[in-house]
């Protein structure tokens, strides 16, 4: 069964804005800002991606793989694979960023382990290069990925 702190709709009402044809979880850790633990975290990566505008309809195709960001909604195949292998990645309401995404939570208190911090310079996600990337663990994803999402280039 799925967890999530925020009522979830339907994942086939979902308008992807982001369409992959494959994906993966890059898995490492973090400290938590609030109670100073190790914690697990997790993120998406897509090997290429096409991002659809939906004020024009424009589709934008890109061949270089990127992380995913501020992710809003996915489709359900995708959600059972995280909740399988990154149960503390889960769909909830920032209070900070005001919208709700699925965010890393600290599995010792909980605390919500937000984009900003994981994916900036200084956290595991802030990738500068691509020795960086490989040194990750990595979980294959099965088949492809629907999402509202901000890829990181």
């Amino acid at each position: 069964m799925l967890s999530c702190d925020v009522p979830f709709s339907d994942a086939r009402l979902m308008i992807a804005t982001l369409l992959a044809p494959s994906y993966a979880l890059l898995l490492s850790q973090t400290t938590c800002y609030y109670c100073r633990d190790a914690t697990p975290t997790a993120a998406l990566w897509v090997p290429s991606f096409q991002e659809i505008d939906l004020q024009d309809g424009e589709v934008v195709t890109s061949d270089e793989p990127a992380l995913l960001k501020s992710v809003e909604a996915l489709d359900l195949q995708t959600q059972i694979f995280i909740q399988a292998r990154a149960p503390w990645l889960r769909l909830t309401r920032s209070r900070t960023a005001d919208f709700a995404y699925w965010a890393n939570h600290c599995q010792t208190c909980g605390a919500l382990q937000g984009d900003h911090y994981l994916f900036g310079v200084d956290g595991p996600y802030g990738l500068k290069s691509e020795e960086q990337l490989i040194a990750l663990d990595r979980s294959d994803g099965f088949g492809s990925l629907e999402a509202v999402a901000v890829a990181l280039r």
